[in-house]
């Protein structure tokens, strides 16, 4: 249970299984629903993730390719570890990529406005 607190004081404790108010502490109703702005709000300032990743290695070197996402700025690629990789400025959606190691799995992270973050793409791995 977490208290929700109001301009004068504890206004009422939400069920953190049910997303409920479940007592008001005073007159108000018991048992009220209340509007979850994450929730509702999904798809506003959010960026897609990234998607297509492949990564490969030809004769200029090991490159890391994915689709364009609408709205980003940069793009960072990193292993799924969470050592960074590098990144590049949008539009651009390729990255060559200095030694992997073969089997290395990465993620590619898109960057918008005012540091909005996509969640990662699905993992592509070198060799495998």
């Amino acid at each position: 249970m977490a208290a929700v607190a109001g301009a004068i004081g504890v206004v009422g404790v939400i069920g953190a299984a049910t997303g409920r108010l479940v007592s008001s502490g005073g007159d108000g109703p018991e048992d009220t629903s209340f509007r979850t702005p994450v929730a509702d709000d999904i798809g506003a300032g959010f960026l897609a993730a990234p998607e297509g990743l492949t990564i490969d290695q030809d004769a200029g070197g090991i490159r890391a390719t994915w689709q364009p996402v609408d709205g980003a700025e940069r793009y960072r690629v990193r292993s799924v570890d969470g050592d960074a990789l590098g990144d590049v400025a949008a539009p651009e959606t390729v990255l060559l990529l200095g030694e992997v190691p073969d089997g290395t799995c990465v993620v590619v992270e898109a960057r918008g406005a005012d540091s909005v973050l996509s969640l990662p793409s699905s993992p592509a791995c070198l060799g495998g």
